[in-house]
């Protein structure tokens, strides 16, 4: 089956691209309205005798991810609906069941999953670009993930803004979707949490990289990873769609040929047999570090030559289209809005993602009356800044990451660290909240009035997933290892939020960490290379900051290690402190297995 998302009158509706049948045109079912039609016909019609999918009798699905998290269960349910349907509409009322159709070509297009839990996208996952691209580089064996925040989705026919030279990158990438919740989900049964794929456009700007080297004329490894992921992440750089075709009905991933056009004109052709990593093996990864929630994204990266920017030269007279294609799954187009267009214009200075939910006639993403109880949970998106410390010029360059919204917990849960965590490394860390409206384009100045307030934030790494990097041939992999330890569940613990002006002078406090059995460890907030309005005025140089996401400074020094050890289950007292702000105090649940042996033969 082919699920979408589209709009309609202001809402998102989930519906089925299919064929009508005797005709063989593309159709959509709107599933919400077949079942009320169904259910609303059912007692005159003696040969429907019922319906129930996982959400219940004659009860549809909320949304795109509401049919991913039950996988399997929902694709047989939904195509028995559709089978009741066409007969429906076969021999008893073809004209009631036009109004629960939908014309393809007349539909607004949204991405098939609007606000995925996450997007995870991967570099240097394609053999050309090891043969022919990265000679020498050598096989990495860490993967090299990024992660896409909301703001940067749109989908079929969406607009891609350029820069002001009209340049942006746009390869096309295989994607595949999560279905029910998958954590530590061994070989043969991972691929039952695999719902479906789709066409991923691997879009970026150049934006961050020019901005560093006006900084700075030398690199550190976090800030190539950091300017490389938010060019990536700018506001509608990050396409996909137009559909999400089942893993049942595409079948085999690894034999899918892809081309890339322009107005129809080719330019370039991929096959995804190309792929260094395959589908199971990075579902069983992540699998491993978190637990995969329902709707996650995973683009695949490119599968043959990396690389395939939009500059002025290549521009077409008219609409510059770029066609994305994907064998067994459709074709994704998006128009590309120049500086110099009325679509351009109208972007110039503003932020993209509030300028198309505008345009579709979206409710502005606004949180009126947000206050600091709301936090985390009406909390989306968590960025942190990495290695943050320093007295040289380029120590006050922000190197940011966003992590996956499942790795944020409530400070008054228990930190559990699991089976699979090997020496786990806990950090405390300053934080602050967006408030209730977005931040775009923030003068120093301004960033102080634009926030909720400040809070403490314990982070935990995994040792573990990070000790394969000393072996990895690929020098970038340290710092994707580097992450990838932070992602798991409820790895982040965010604290009380304090206002502004009821946090005192933070950068004249002192930072503390004390864990029973374990140590203490002290720092000071001004160690902090970059304070807060340096990294929210980096972010948002091109990336829209959503109300109530959590920017964090980054780990202090006040680090601690707490060692695998033999022996039972433990829980151990834990105090996080900064200056005057609320103390984080709970308790560290030790959980972790010296002998747990499922890794198995997954590089990590």
């Amino acid at each position: 089956m082919k699920f979408l998302t589209f709009l309609e009158k202001g809402e998102e509706r989930s519906g089925i691209q299919t064929t009508r049948p005797g005709s063989g045109a593309q159709i959509i079912i709107d599933i919400s309205l077949a079942v009320s039609l169904l259910r609303s016909e059912r007692s005159r019609l003696w040969w429907i005798t019922g319906w129930r999918g996982p959400w219940g009798g004659w009860t549809a699905p909320e949304s795109v991810i509401d049919i991913a998290r039950y996988g399997k269960t929902a694709v047989v349910a939904l195509e028995e609906l559709e089978k009741i349907f066409w007969q429906y509409a076969r021999s008893a009322d073809g004209l009631k069941a036009e109004g629960a159709l939908r014309n393809p070509a007349a539909i607004t297009w949204l991405p098939p999953i609007p606000e995925p839990p996450a997007v995870f996208f991967f570099h240097n996952n394609s053999t050309t670009c090891l043969q022919v691209q990265f000679k020498g580089m050598g096989r990495r064996q860490v993967f090299h993930t990024r992660t896409r925040p909301l703001t940067s989705l749109v989908g079929h026919h969406d607009f891609i803004p350029t820069d002001e030279e009209g340049f942006v990158k746009t390869d096309l990438e295989l994607g595949f979707v999560s279905g029910p919740p998958a954590h530590a989900v061994p070989e043969e049964k991972i691929m039952d949490h695999v719902f479906g794929y789709t066409i991923c456009t691997d879009g970026a700007q150049n934006l961050y990289r020019k901005k560093h080297l006006e900084r700075s004329e030398t690199h550190r490894m976090d800030h190539k990873r950091a300017v490389a992921g938010c060019g990536k992440a700018m506001d509608a750089c990050g396409a996909f769609g137009p559909v999400i075709v089942t893993a049942d009905e595409l079948g085999d991933p690894t034999d899918l040929k892809g081309a890339i056009s322009v107005n129809d004109i080719p330019r370039a052709h991929m096959g995804t047999s190309g792929y260094l990593d395959t589908v199971p093996e990075i579902m069983e990864y992540f699998s491993r570090i978190m637990t995969v929630q329902p709707g996650t994204i995973f683009a695949m990266g490119a599968a043959g030559f990396d690389g395939f920017p939009m500059v002025a030269e290549l521009r077409q007279p008219g609409r510059t289209i770029v066609q994305l294609e994907l064998d067994r799954i459709g074709k994704l187009e998006n128009t590309l809005a120049y500086p110099d267009e009325p679509e351009g214009k109208a972007l110039s200075g503003k932020s993209p993602y509030a300028w198309r939910r505008n345009k579709l006639r979206l409710q502005p993403d606004r949180l009126a009356g947000l206050e600091p109880g709301d936090i985390p949970g009406k909390t989306r998106q968590l960025w942190a800044t990495t290695f943050n410390h320093g007295n040289n010029p380029e120590d006050k360059i922000p190197a940011p990451y966003l992590y996956p919204r499942s790795s944020l917990h409530p400070a008054f849960n228990p930190i559990r660290l699991p089976k699979p965590c090997r020496t786990a490394r806990i950090s405390v860390q300053l934080a602050v909240v967006v408030g209730p409206d977005i931040i775009y384009r923030a003068d120093r100045a301004e960033v102080s009035g634009a926030l909720l307030g400040h809070a403490i934030l314990v982070g935990v790494q995994d040792l573990g997933v990070a000790d394969g990097f000393p072996k990895d041939p690929t020098e970038a992999s340290t710092m994707f290892a580097y992450h990838m330890a932070c992602f798991g569940d409820g790895y982040h613990r965010m604290g009380s939020v304090a206002p502004s002006d009821a946090a005192g002078d933070l950068f004249e406090g002192e930072i503390a960490l004390e864990i029973d059995g374990i140590g203490r460890a002290e720092a000071q907030v001004s160690d902090y290379a970059c304070d807060p309005a340096d990294i929210v005025e980096w972010i948002t140089m091109g990336i829209t900051l959503l109300p109530a996401d959590i920017v964090s400074l980054g780990a202090s020094k006040a680090v601690l290690d707490v060692p695998l050890s033999e022996g039972a289950r433990t829980e151990r007292k834990l105090k996080a402190i900064i200056g005057n702000l609320a103390p984080i105090e709970t308790v560290l649940v030790d959980e972790r297995d010296p002998n747990y042996s499922e890794w198995g033969g997954l590089r990590i």
